[in-house]
């Protein structure tokens, strides 16, 4: 986890460290189905992405009590996914929600192809 620092100077940092870890847990999972379960490659991917969804897990606690503090938490999606709370705060410090992995504003959109072709599906319906 080299790529996220151990210490979060700033809301930005804490914004780009959450993102980051986001997309390394939905990457390191998507890894999974790759393999037979209980060979070495699937016991490493799985181990991989628990690292990861412990790392997201501590973040998203650090993010939620930022966003709420800087009045930034959507509090009328209290039953919503926590992608929908924090779109009014990831998009303050650069982010936009796309299906569900955060990118920063004008970068490139590097999720799966498949699902940059076709949308993502939600409640039946493509968004």
């Amino acid at each position: 986890m080299k790529d996220i620092p151990d210490s979060l100077e700033d809301t930005q940092t804490l914004a780009d460290a959450y993102a980051e870890a986001h997309r390394r847990f939905w990457q390191e999972t998507d890894k999974i189905c790759c393999y037979a379960e209980g060979t070495e490659e699937y016991k490493n991917a799985r181990n991989d992405a628990d690292i990861w969804y412990a790392r997201m897990n501590d973040l998203e606690q650090q993010i939620l009590k930022t966003a709420e503090a800087e009045g930034l938490l959507d509090e009328t999606k209290q039953n919503a996914g926590t992608a929908k709370r924090l779109k009014v705060f990831m998009d303050r410090y650069g982010y936009r929600d796309a299906g569900g992995w955060w990118i920063k504003k004008g970068a490139a959109d590097n999720r799966p192809a498949a699902m940059r072709d076709t949308g993502t599906i939600v409640s039946g319906k493509q968004d």
